[in-house]
This record gives structure tokens, sequence and C-alpha cells, in this order.
């Protein structure tokens, strides 16, 4: 079974695992990070440090599911996340917090797909527990599980710099075919991978060493209260309108959202309706604030389909209430007397 997060090693005996092996385990990883180099178009080396943080995240956060849930995602939130997850690796390597004290820069869409209250903040304060976990992940199973896709890209980056026909390889996790022929370079024999280290920091952390230092930290999930006020309902609240004649329940309205984005819901309230009428709008409320931008995809508004009924989604706003002017008094007649 293809998995993640694992590095497949088998302590008790003396069987080697084979590239083919350890890349057939790790074909989710593969997945996303050939998603993320080849349709995104993100750096190499940086997405190698970037998956190396998913792969702690999902070791030690929430999501055991962490990279094969991202997998479900469209491109603008991966790319969303990757960018969160580049702002934490800044935040990791620098000794004095990056960003200024005041800044509200954060990592929402992060918290929510981790299901882990993880924040800039906590990831600058805890970096000398995180940091050599990460490279470790980097340096244990990234550089070894994306040798061969590194490779494919750093050929087809040099197509365009020699005129001989080069059969480009098919990588395992970026799609099907046997490979492609294009005008390019000669075929990479002996591409160098380096060691992905933080600071100076490369693989030589034990699991031990990571453990000792990974159990003072609190990656809980949101049932723990977190630093700062409780937000309102009403700003943790997503609007939903319906179609006329395309009747929706609210248990449809649950099991659709909860299977797409998971355990989010708070509670949802339908518009009140009598038989033979219909509800046509719902407000469903999140747990956290940050929900809303994973379900929107930082639009203003929002399109799904629920078993092929058309439903829009936007930010809730109340409505507040008109205040009437205050009536004059009546106009009383004065009797003038004589």
């Amino acid at each position: 079974m293809a998995s993640s997060s694992s590095s497949l090693q088998d302590t008790n005996t003396n069987y080697t695992i084979t590239q083919e092996e350890f890349n057939l385990f790790h074909t989710i990883d593969r997945s996303l990070f050939s998603r993320m180099v080849f349709s995104l178009g993100r750096e190499p080396e940086e997405s190698v440090r970037v998956m190396g943080f998913w792969l702690w995240l999902e070791k030690y956060g929430e999501e055991s599911n962490l990279v094969h849930k991202m997998l479900g995602l469209p491109d603008v939130l991966v790319d969303a996340l990757c960018d969160e997850a580049v702002i934490s690796l800044a935040c990791i390597q620098n000794d004095k917090f990056p960003f200024e004290p005041d800044s509200t820069l954060d990592i929402p869409l992060i918290q929510h797909v981790s299901k882990t209250p993880v924040s800039l903040r906590f990831v600058h304060h805890n970096r000398l527990e995180i940091l050599p976990g990460v490279a470790k992940m980097c340096n244990d199973i990234c550089r070894r599980a994306f040798l061969d896709i590194l490779q494919t890209l750093h050929t087809r980056r040099a197509i365009s710099r020699a005129p001989a026909a080069v059969s480009i390889p098919a990588v395992q996790g970026e799609g099907g075919g046997r490979g492609r022929v294009f005008e390019g370079a000669p075929p990479v024999t002996n591409f160098f991978v380096p060691s992905f280290g933080f600071l100076g920091l490369g693989g030589e952390c034990s699991t031990a060493a990571i453990r000792s230092g990974m159990s003072s930290l609190e990656l809980k999930s949101g049932k723990e209260e977190q630093e700062g006020e409780v937000v309102p309902a009403d700003q943790r609240t997503i609007f939903l309108t319906f179609s006329k004649g395309y009747p929706i329940s609210e248990d449809e309205v649950r099991d659709y959202f909860g299977r797409r984005y998971g355990n989010f819901i708070e509670s949802i309230h339908m518009q009140e309706a009598h038989p033979p009428e219909q509800p046509l709008y719902a407000r469903l409320v999140v747990k956290t604030e940050s929900s809303i931008d994973l379900v929107l995809e930082a639009r203003t508004k929002a399109k799904f389909s629920i078993n092929g009924k058309h439903v829009w989604a936007r930010k809730y706003v109340r409505k507040t209430p008109i205040r009437s002017s205050p009536r004059p008094p009546p106009h009383r007649h004065l009797r003038h007397l004589v």
C-alpha cells in the first residue's frame, strides 16, 4: 500500500529496501512533490524542504494523512499551503522572529488542513526542536524518494540548451506513460542531490533525540483553548443559498462539507420552512475563522454542487437592523387665552 511519512525501515532484519520499493512506499509523497515542481512550477530545493515540513507536521500533528489530504485540494490551495510552509521555514531558520511584532501574518490554511493550532509564533518559539526534525525528513526520505523526479526536472530544464533528441523518463507519481521524446539535453546520469540540512544541521539527529525534544511541544487539536479571545460565531459563519425547486437537507450539507473538509463544522442553521416550502438558505458555523478562507478558496463567493444541486457560499455578514427615526411629538394646537 502506498504510504506517507514513514521511512520504511526494518530494524529486526537485514533486508535491504530497494529503490523501487522505497518509491512505491512513498507514492503519495512523490505525487505531491511532482505536482509542486511540475504543475505548480515551484523551485525544487525549496519544495524538498516544504515536503520535509509536511512530513514532520504529519508525524507530530493531528492529521496523520496530511499529504494524502493535500492531494485532493485544488492547485490554488496547494500553492497557498506551500507559500505558508515557506513562511514557516523562514521562522525556524532565523534566531529572530522575521516579521514585525504586530504583524497579523499567520498560517491559517496549515492550521485548518493539519487540524493543528500551529502558528508562526509557535514554529519560531520551538524552532530548535522542529528544525532537526524537518532536516531529518528531508535527508532520510525526501532526498531518496525524490531523486529521479529531480533528475527528470533537471533534464527538462536543460532541453532548450541542446539540439539532440532525448527521451525523458516517466516519473512514478507524476503520471502515466513510458517516457516522451523531447528536443533537448542528453540524459542526466549523475545528477547530484545535496544533503538538505538547515543551518548546518544534516540528517545526523536521531529519532530518539527528536522525540525527546518534541515531547515538550503541544501540537493539539482545537479542543484545547488557544490564546486570544474567542471569535464570535457570526465571524465564523458561511452563508449558503440554495436554488428554488432543488431542496437540500441539513444532512446533505453536513455530509458534503464534512467529507470535503473534515471535522470543521460547529453547527448548521437551516432556514425554517414548512412543507411544501423548502429552505432557501442556511448558516454554516465553523470551528475556526480560517476555515472560511479554505472553503471559499480566498474568494468572496464559491459555488458547489451537492448531489447535483447548486449551492452558493459566501462569508456571512449580519445585517444591522435599521433604526427608524423617532417620530416627532404630535403638534399641539395652543389655544390663546384672551
